[in-house]
């Protein structure tokens, strides 16, 4: 995909809910993830 070679890595999704926090630090800075303060309906583990 895009000339970009496969990941070799996995990740695991639970199926539970899960609030997005409103944000997530980075550095110096803080991100505001997509559906920030939300409920969703699945997790990563």
């Amino acid at each position: 995909f895009y000339g970009l070679p496969r990941n070799k890595d996995n990740i695991t999704l639970v199926a539970e809910p899960w609030r997005v926090p409103d944000e997530v630090p980075f550095g110096a800075e803080a991100l505001v993830p997509f559906r920030a303060g939300e409920n969703v309906g699945w997790r990563l583990v």
